[in-house]
């Protein structure tokens, strides 16, 4: 699948692992709030590459520069949709018997950032999952203060839903029906 901007989307598989544990374990380094990107745990990874989910990989001139994915894993689903149904979130009860899915992994390396690449990757899981998961709700899980993710979930028509602690972590929580 071709994008704009020279950004070539590639679904990877789990014969991707060690290069996107490796992006992923290099371009966190980079970051000077790590809290920002929470990165999968070596099994979660696999199972997503695995066909667990579906994983997008950005590349330029055949390096991955940006990643998304759709995590399939329903239990877990069934976490984070308990999460958002809080008294402070009754306004989205109309999704109350719909699957949910955890949208994530979402990560453009550095150099590579404010150029579209997150929403160009995001978009493409979105889409993914309208043509093959609908209906069902989209939930991703942000830093409170990761304004650059907020703003691109917010571009993709996610809306904000709740806001949880997690250990050193404060989450926002953001949905969208596909």
């Amino acid at each position: 699948m071709e994008s704009g901007n020279n950004l070539q989307l590639v679904q990877m598989r789990v014969s991707d692992f060690e290069e996107v544990k490796k992006f992923y374990d290099d371009e966190q380094q980079k970051l000077s709030d790590k809290k920002f990107f929470l990165k999968y745990t070596d099994e979660e990874l696999r199972s997503i590459l695995s066909g667990n989910g579906y994983f997008l990989g950005g590349f330029i001139n055949g390096k991955l520069v940006a990643t998304c994915a759709v995590d399939f894993d329903k239990e877990y689903g069934k976490i984070i949709k308990k999460a958002v149904f809080s008294e402070e979130t009754s306004q989205f009860s109309q999704y109350s018997n719909y699957q949910f899915y955890e949208f994530s992994g979402i990560f453009v390396a550095d150099g590579y950032r404010k150029r579209g690449y997150a929403n160009l990757i995001s978009k493409g899981v979105a889409d993914y999952a309208r043509e093959n998961l609908s209906p069902s709700v989209l939930c991703s899980l942000v830093q409170y203060d990761n304004f650059a993710s907020s703003s691109n979930l917010k571009k993709l028509g996610f809306a904000w839903a709740h806001r949880q602690a997690y250990g050193e972590y404060l989450f926002d929580y953001f949905i969208l029906k596909v």
